[in-house]
Parts: C-alpha cells; sequence; structure tokens
C-alpha cells in the first residue's frame, strides 16, 4: 500500500510539472503572457490534451494584433512577434520576450539595438531566403525539375548549390550593412567547390567561401547569379533576357 501511495503521488506531482512546462510553452507558442483565465482552462485537461488546446488554438496558428479600442501604436509584444517573423521568421527569443514583459521594446533605442542584434545572428538567413530568394523568383529553384537534362546534364545537381549562393549574398548583405547598389555591380559572390567548377573558377577549398574578383568572369550581382540565369532561360535553351 505504501509503495502504491507513493507512486501515486509521484505520479501527481509529474503531471503538475508537465502541466506547468506546458503552460510555458504556450507563453512561447502565442508569443504572449497568457491570462490567468487561460491558464486555468488549460489546466483543467490532461497534459497531453493541453498539448493539443496548445496547437491548435488560434494564437498559435495565426499571428493577429489585439483590435485596439483607439488608434495607437502595437504593444510591445506585438512588437516582438513582427519584428522576429520578419528578420527570423520564427517566434521572438528569450532576450526579446523579457524586453516585451519589461515594456522597454518599444524605446527607440532599444528597438534598433534588437534589430542590430538580429541581423547578426546567423537566423537571419531565414529573411535572405524567404525575401532575396523569392524576389529573385528562385525560392524553388532547388526543386525545379524542368530543365532537359540532355542540354543541362549538371543542373539537377547544382540546383541546391545555386540557390545557396543567392541565400549566402543576400545574407552577407543584410549582415555586413552592404549598399543595395551591390546587387547589380558587387565583385564578389559565395560558391563552393561544385559551383565554382560549373563557373570556371578556382576556390581555396571545396567548402563554401566568398570570392572576390567576379566582374571580369562576368559574375558581379545578381544577374550572374546561375540560379537567376537557370530560373530565366527556357527548359532546354539559354535565354539573355
Amino acid at each position: 500500500m505504501q509503495a502504491a501511495e507513493e507512486f501515486k503521488k509521484n505520479l501527481s506531482e509529474a503531471e503538475r510539472l508537465q502541466k506547468e512546462a506546458i503552460i510555458e510553452l504556450a507563453e512561447k507558442a502565442w508569443r504572449r503572457p497568457l491570462t490567468e483565465e487561460e491558464r486555468d482552462e488549460l489546466r483543467q485537461y490532461p497534459p497531453r490534451l493541453m498539448l493539443v488546446r496548445v496547437l491548435t488554438s488560434p494564437a498559435f496558428l495565426y499571428r493577429a494584433d489585439r483590435i485596439p479600442d483607439e488608434t495607437g501604436p502595437v504593444s510591445d509584444w506585438e512588437l516582438a512577434t513582427r519584428l522576429s517573423y520578419f528578420l527570423w521568421s520564427s517566434y521572438p527569443d528569450e532576450q526579446l520576450r523579457v524586453l516585451a514583459a519589461g515594456g522597454k521594446l518599444r524605446n527607440p533605442d532599444v528597438l534598433a539595438a534588437q534589430a542590430r542584434r538580429m541581423m547578426k545572428d546567423d537566423r537571419v538567413y531565414r529573411l535572405a531566403t524567404e525575401f532575396g530568394c523569392q524576389w529573385l523568383h528562385v525560392r524553388d529553384l532547388e526543386t525545379l525539375d524542368e530543365k532537359s537534362e540532355r542540354h543541362f546534364p549538371t543542373f539537377k545537381a547544382l540546383r541546391g548549390d545555386m540557390q545557396q549562393e543567392v541565400t549566402r549574398f543576400f545574407t552577407d548583405l543584410i549582415q555586413q550593412d552592404q549598399s543595395i547598389l551591390s546587387l547589380l555591380d558587387a565583385d564578389h559572390t559565395f560558391m563552393n567547390q561544385s559551383l565554382a567548377n560549373h563557373y570556371g573558377m578556382q576556390v581555396a577549398d571545396a567548402g563554401w567561401q566568398r570570392v572576390d574578383g567576379m566582374r571580369p568572369a562576368g559574375r558581379g550581382g545578381m544577374l550572374g547569379f546561375a540560379a537567376a540565369q537557370a530560373k530565366k532561360c527556357g527548359d532546354s535553351r539559354n535565354s539573355a533576357i
């Protein structure tokens, strides 16, 4: 009997800890603090159903700002969500949540500092992918299967590298605060050994690296990207326009 009571006690404590962990997860998933009513409602369910409620809630599935009573700025939590999804395509990290909870994120100096911090983070490659690659219409190049293998036998093996070149170029553009004009006249790009062979270039090693001196090779800027050229040409022919 004592062992059974101990087991029941441990089971109850484990369930309590699981519920608290799910409450903590809900605040991250819903990108804001939960109200007491929301906490109480979630706690009515066993842990598994709590998790289902969290992940099927409109607060998780949609990013919707609250409807204000009158015109005014968004809240710190809404600003954190907008900033994070714009730069990282993901929910706010711990630092953003702490600032939002303290009501400090709308301070212009704090907001600027956070934007600079986030642009230096590796996660900004998602902005490069979702904005840069989409803007150049090469977001889906990695899955493009329309090219003739007889005319372009190396395309299928290189298409992922071609898209990666664009992503890395835009990531560098953002993180190094490059001029927007470099999209047209940059003298550098990023390539690995496979892409270098396609371009007829020499690189130091097989991994991804920045390569300067691209203008003489006709590869400076976005018009020289293999991805942009491949996407705009026909299925079985090149196109200079």
